[in-house]
């Protein structure tokens, strides 16, 4: 069993820049973003102890899901200049600390998140996440997977059964909730007139949505298909939701669109295996360079003395 920490790098590198997006070092150099992404990364390392460090990031060129809708993540706002002026800075740093840095035309972060968890979810191991995005509490469809927040003085850990208390569904529902209710922030619509709410009364009927599409005679080949419990007969039969299932009839290829957007997709993002080491140490002279003495100083506290050890022992 091995322990795997995932980061969502580009997630990382918004998070730090609006957390220190005033900070800059002795050249007047906005060091923000870069600070906080080294800082983040090493109090998890320090506090979860993984053998494996992988970082995924997303590429500023369009995906396969911008060639499906043109509008996709249309309505974000392009990225600062004081934080475009560091992501050099935080790819540096991600490629001194640890060879499994990676990204892909074509896919996002999160496709390459989820196609690690695939390949490497046999023999008990254990994955942690650093992302905000909740596309990737698909995950939970796999064992032993975790969505971390580090806080001060410890780590906030997200697993399935808060999920499953927080959203009343199971980990395999998620995608066909997403489909139903569309994402804002990707900037994609769900089937009109159906929210969250809604959304919560089909699945919790139906069971899922190829069960519901396969009843209502439609195809139902681009839904995955699988086991829950359901009345999906009774629900489509009961007058009270005739009004949803003809929704479902009415806006059928906005929903199939809306299934693809949320799904992730299992990518080939390496042809190499992962690398179950990573340092720090390489990554010393640019934060020494950036002005960072802090951060220096808390790997030699933290880690130097780890080294020191096991090199005696």
């Amino acid at each position: 069993m091995s322990k795997y920490l995932i980061v969502d790098s580009s997630f990382l590198a918004y998070r730090s820049y609006f957390a220190f997006g005033n900070l800059t070092n002795k050249k007047n150099q906005p060091t923000g973003a870069i600070f906080g992404y080294a800082k983040t990364i090493f109090q998890l390392v320090n506090k979860l102890a993984p053998e494996y460090l992988i970082i995924c990031k997303d590429l500023q060129t369009p995906t396969f899901r911008h060639e499906a809708l043109k509008e996709y993540k249309g309505n974000r706002k392009p990225m600062e200049d004081n934080m475009q002026s560091q992501m050099q800075l935080i790819e540096d740093f991600s490629n001194l600390i640890t060879k499994n840095n990676f990204s892909l035309e074509g896919y996002e972060a999160d496709d390459i998140i989820y196609s690690v968890v695939n390949k490497y979810s046999n023999d008990s191991n254990e994955f942690y996440i650093l992302s905000g995005d909740k596309d990737l509490f698909q995950l939970f469809t796999f064992d032993r997977v975790s969505f971390v927040k580090e806080e001060k003085d410890f780590v906030t850990i997200f697993r399935s059964e808060e999920f499953v208390t927080k959203y009343s569904l199971q980990p395999v529902q998620w995608v066909d909730y997403k489909a139903l209710v569309g994402d804002g922030s990707d900037n994609f619509a769900g089937v009109p007139g159906i929210g969250p709410v809604s959304a919560l009364k089909i699945l919790h009927g139906c069971g899922c949505l190829h069960t519901l599409i396969e009843a209502l005679k439609m195809d139902s080949k681009p839904f995955n298909p699988y086991s829950i419990s359901n009345n999906v007969q009774e629900y489509i039969n009961n007058p009270k939701n005739e009004a949803l299932v003809t929704k479902i009839k009415e806006n059928y290829e906005v929903l199939k669109l809306s299934y693809m957007l949320s799904k992730l997709a299992l990518c080939d993002y390496s042809a190499n295996p992962l690398e179950d080491s990573f340092t720090f140490e390489k990554s010393l002279p640019m934060l020494e360079e950036l002005d960072m003495h802090g951060l220096v100083k808390y790997y030699h506290t933290n880690f130097g003395i780890k080294l020191i050890q096991e090199e005696l022992f």
